[in-house]
Formats: structure tokens, C-alpha cells, sequence
């Protein structure tokens, strides 16, 4: 029974419930959380959560860092660039810091002038030695086109180092990301790539290894005309036997040696020690156009062999049709193709890739692929696929038309707290009422127990979030209760063994529990249909107290056996009131 909870709160269940409801309830493990498999599609109860830009052209998505768990509340959180935005005249780029607990807003920065594109590239990682991890910012027409890399705290959001490029036109900071403290000085240093540099020649490219604790290059390589190198750069857990991660860098526009089976724009993954930028290995792309390395990521160990592997994309391969895109994995030991990922068909272009760690739960990295073009009118798509077999696990697709979901995907780790993989991808074509926003979906690796078709409503227009309820077939049939509270998730509610992942508070709750008919929440009371599942609406009306204005809920549903014992609880979801 519901027992435990707050003195104010009712201790039962209330028993004016339909007249046809079941006096039991199958028996289900309570360890059964999740529905089994993936749905894919689009992803209903997948969803976590969904940020929209707040303003036209935006491209609100357009670069995605996952962050580790910045506030220190057990998830993991989010950096999303909008490098498109005016907030400080045309392409200024807007920076903002998301909570994966409850979808709130930590920290916005923005470019401070026209044409910076501040955003266009992310990374996060922690740099000073202070216990917290620091968000890079590349700015790469900043400066009056020398290019930038800005470095800031997560605790306060206060910048903490800025790095200015030497040439102008070369992109200083278009692609980077923490590495390791190599130099030994207590902070981890950073590759920066400025793939216009024409230090060497045109457009050859540029990769830089620079110290964390002030900026000085430590190593650096370039290329040949036109290679581009430094398009895309990623780290790589140890290969050498160091002790020390290494740099990948991808070099998309490299012409490679037709005598070995390079080609013309074939593309190219560079592997580098960090320790003095030795080359550790070198895979060129094998067909015309291919632009291998136009992303790259060091990801886990996919074959086995104790060492981890990397994952490139290559948007102009034509795998499956002309220009479908695809990705390579290749050995972190040399650099040998372990598996190769076509896109789905021709004109996908197959941009966007990262491992998702162990979702099938085989023992190998798994990987995740995006392909923006895909779908019907580009709406996009995004597929899991097995690191062992190549297998597709999942497949998710873009919601509409010219959304380009998956033009940019990155594995967050645990967002909700559930100890399931979640990740992020950007849609930064996703058009509402306002002309290109963008948005960013937060999709859990597994189907869950509730999810809901938003996170935010308008506390002063008013609104609505419906949530969909899937707790199995097993509970087919079943009376539902939906609670909320005001209080969060921390510590959960124990009830008859069963955790309820909400922590009650002394208003909202009671009111959910006591009186679901009366709340804001309908539908909050019922029965699961043949399959498990329910439905529910949270409304909002116009004209609220602006004093709610940021208030967070959180709601998850209990299913009931006889006399009222829990027998099952489902995640739970946060809704915040904005502005």
C-alpha cells in the first residue's frame, strides 16, 4: 500500500476507482521495468525529452557535447550549440548547458558580435584541475576571423581560458576535444583543428595538441593542399601502452595513393600519439569521394582484442547507392577495417557517428549513425547498430519533412538515471510556427514504462504535455495511478518493495494520490488496454501565476494489484513551467 510518504499525505489508495477493474494482477517481476526490444520509429516511448531553439534560423542542434554529470545530481547533462543564432546580430552562436534530470537550462553564453559562429564546435572535459568538468567553445570566425577556443567553468559558467588562432581564414577551433595531461602540469590538454589553414598549403589543414593550462602548442601536423586536415577530431583510449589517450584525426578531403588503393577525396583517419604526435597509423578512404573522417570517434573495444577502436564517418561513399554515406570501424591497433556501416540508400549522406557503448549487452561497443538526408524529405534518421555483427538494432526516424534529425548524434550516458545508454541527436532543420529553430531529442536506448510527447509548458499561454503509458502486456488489464511531485526524484518512494522514483512533497502529491480526478492530470486513474498501455494529459491553463514560472514536476505511474498493493512503478518524467 501507499504508506510511506509525508504525514499530510492520504495512506491509501483511493478506492473510487471503475467498477470493472480486476481484483489482481498478473504476476510480473518488479524488476521488469522496460518492454523488451527497441520500437524505433519514431521512437514514442523512447522520447526523454526535446529542446526547441526559441527563435527562427537558429539551427538550434547544430553541435552536440555530452558533458558527464556537471551539477553533481547523478545525471549526465548536455552542451547544444546553435551556431546560426542572432542573439548578437546575424551568426553570433548561442551556447547552452542542459540538466539531462530535469531538462532545465544551466547556463547560456552567447557570441557577442555578428559571424562568430560561436558553437559550431563542443566539447567538454575537464581541463583545470578543479573537480569539475569545462565546456570548450570553438569559435572559428571569431576574432576577425583568426578563429577562437573559449574554455568555461560549469559550477559558475565563468570563462576560464580564450585562445586566439594566428591566420586568418583557417578556422581556428572548428573541431576539438580534451585528450590528457601529457605535459604533466595537472591540467589535460586539448587538440584544436583548423582544417583552412594554409600554413602549409591551401586549405592543407592544421591539428594542434595544446597545453590545458595555457594554451602553448605542444605538437602540431598539417597536410597537403586541400586534405583539410583537422575537420573533425576526437580522443581514443590508450593504444600505444603509455597510459595515455591519443588523437584521431580525420582528414575528409585527402587525396590517397591510387597505387594502394587510396582515391580522390577519399578521405583519411590519422592516428597520433599524444605523448609527441607520432603517427600511430594512417586508413585512407578507398573510393572516389568518399570523405572519410568527416566524423570520427574513439569509441570501446568492438573485436575484442583489449584495445579500443574507432568509428568514421563517410558521407560520399556510395555503399548503397550514390552518395548514401556509411561509416567504417577500424582496429585501434592498426587501423584495419573491422566493419563496414552502408547508409540506408542513395542521397543519405551518413554524416554522423559515436559508440553507444554496450546496449545489446553481447560484451562489445555498440554504435550509433545518423544519417539527416534520409527518410522522406529529409526528415532524417538514426540507426543503433551491433558493434559484434553490424546487425541494426534500432532504427529511429525524423519526425518530419527537412527536420535533418541526426545530423549530429552523441551518446550522453545515463540521463534519466535508469542505468540505460541515452543519446542525444540534433535536428536543426526541425521547423514549428517559427522558421528553422532546430531541436534536440534526448531517446533512451530501451522503450520505457511512460514517456511524454514534451518537457516544458508555457506558463503564462498555457498548454499541454500527454504522456503514454506502456508498462507490458503483462499488465494488460491493470488499474494505473499517475503521481506527481514538486520534490523531485531523491529519495524515492519505497512502496511494498517497489521504488517509485519520486521524493513527495507536501501539496502536489497528496493531490495525486488523494484526488487524481481534480488535479491537473487526466486520465491520471484507469485501466491499462490489452497491450499495458494507458494515456494522460497534463494541462496548464493560460494566465498562471508567474511565480510558478520554473517550477519543476515529475510524474511516474504505479500499476495496483488487489486491495491497492504497488506492483510495478515506471520511470519518471519532468515537466517545467517556462516563461
Amino acid at each position: 500500500m501507499l504508506t510511506s510518504v509525508p504525514t499530510a499525505v492520504p495512506t491509501a489508495v483511493p478506492t473510487a476507482v471503475p467498477t470493472a477493474v480486476p481484483t489482481a494482477v498478473p504476476t510480473v517481476a518488479v524488476a521488469t521495468v522496460y518492454a523488451s526490444g527497441c520500437q524505433g520509429g519514431e521512437f514514442g516511448q523512447q522520447q526523454l525529452m526535446t529542446f526547441e531553439g526559441a527563435m527562427p534560423g537558429w539551427h538550434f542542434g547544430g553541435t552536440l557535447a555530452a558533458l558527464g554529470d556537471i551539477d553533481h545530481d547523478g545525471h549526465a547533462d548536455l552542451a547544444v550549440g546553435a551556431p546560426q543564432a542572432d542573439v548578437d546580430g546575424p551568426a553570433s552562436g548561442l551556447v547552452q548547458l542542459i540538466s539531462g534530470a530535469t531538462g532545465e537550462f544551466l547556463y547560456q553564453w552567447t557570441g557577442g558580435a555578428p559571424f562568430q559562429q560561436f558553437g559550431f564546435a563542443l566539447a567538454g572535459g575537464e581541463v583545470d584541475p578543479n573537480g569539475w568538468v569545462e565546456v570548450l567553445v570553438g569559435v572559428p570566425s571569431g576574432e576577425g576571423g583568426l578563429g577562437r577556443v573559449d574554455i568555461r567553468r560549469t559550477d559558475d559558467g565563468s570563462l576560464l581560458q580564450s585562445w586566439i588562432g594566428s591566420e586568418v581564414g583557417a578556422r581556428f577551433g572548428h573541431a576539438l576535444v580534451v585528450i590528457a595531461d601529457i605535459d604533466d602540469d595537472g591540467s589535460n590538454d586539448v587538440a584544436v583543428g583548423s582544417p583552412q589553414s594554409d600554413a602549409v598549403a591551401t586549405n592543407a589543414g592544421l591539428i594542434e595538441l595544446r597545453s590545458g593550462r595555457d594554451g602553448t602548442v605542444l605538437w602540431s601536423h598539417s597536410g597537403s593542399a586541400f586534405d583539410q586536415v583537422g575537420a573533425a577530431v576526437a580522443r581514443v583510449d590508450d593504444l600505444d601502452g603509455d597510459g595515455l589517450a591519443e588523437v584521431v584525426v580525420g582528414v575528409p578531403f585527402a587525396d590517397g595513393d591510387p597505387a594502394s588503393g587510396g582515391a580522390f577525396n577519399g578521405g583519411a583517419v590519422r592516428v597520433y600519439s599524444s605523448v609527441d604526435g607520432a603517427t600511430l597509423w594512417i586508413t585512407e578512404g578507398t573510393g572516389v569521394g568518399d570523405q572519410l573522417g568527416f566524423d570520427v570517434r574513439g569509441i570501446g573495444d568492438v573485436d575484442g582484442d583489449g584495445l579500443a577502436d574507432v568509428i568514421a564517418a563517410m558521407p560520399g561513399a556510395d555503399l548503397a547507392g550514390i552518395d548514401s554515406g556509411g561509416a567504417w570501424v577500424l582496429s585501434g591497433a592498426d587501423g584495419a577495417l573491422l566493419l563496414e556501416i552502408p547508409g540506408g540508400g542513395e542521397s543519405e549522406y551518413m554524416s554522423a557517428v559515436d559508440g553507444a557503448g554496450d546496449v545489446d549487452g553481447d560484451g562489445h561497443c555498440d554504435l550509433v549513425v545518423g544519417a539527416s538526408s534520409a527518410g522522406r524529405g529529409e526528415a532524417g534518421q538514426v540507426r543503433l547498430i551491433s558493434g559484434a555483427t553490424g546487425a541494426v538494432l534500432c532504427v529511429f526516424d525524423g519526425p518530419q519533412p527537412n527536420d535533418w534529425f541526426g545530423a549530429r548524434v552523441s551518446t550522453l550516458g545515463d540521463a534519466n538515471g535508469d542505468g540505460v545508454v541515452d543519446l542525444a541527436v540534433g535536428a536543426p532543420g526541425f521547423e514549428d510556427d517559427a522558421l528553422l529553430p532546430g531541436r534536440v531529442h534526448v531517446i533512451s536506448t530501451l522503450p520505457m514504462p511512460l514517456a511524454a510527447d514534451g518537457h516544458e509548458i508555457d506558463a503564462s499561454d498555457g498548454g499541454s504535455r500527454a504522456f503514454s503509458l506502456d508498462a507490458g502486456r503483462g499488465f494488460a488489464g491493470a488499474i494505473y495511478l499517475l503521481l506527481g511531485t514538486l520534490g523531485g526524484t531523491d529519495p524515492p518512494l519505497v512502496v511494498d518493495g517497489v521504488q517509485i522514483p519520486l521524493a513527495p512533497d507536501t501539496v502536489y502529491f497528496p493531490l495525486t494520490l488523494g484526488s487524481p480526478g481534480s488535479g491537473p492530470v487526466t486520465g491520471a486513474l484507469g485501466i491499462l488496454d490489452g497491450h499495458g498501455s494507458g494515456a494522460a494529459t497534463l494541462a496548464v491553463p493560460a494566465g498562471s501565476d508567474p511565480a510558478l514560472t520554473g517550477l519543476v514536476t515529475h510524474h511516474a505511474y504505479v500499476v495496483l494489484g488487489a486491495l491497492g498493493s504497488v506492483e510495478f512503478a515506471s520511470n519518471a518524467v519532468p515537466v517545467t513551467l517556462v516563461p
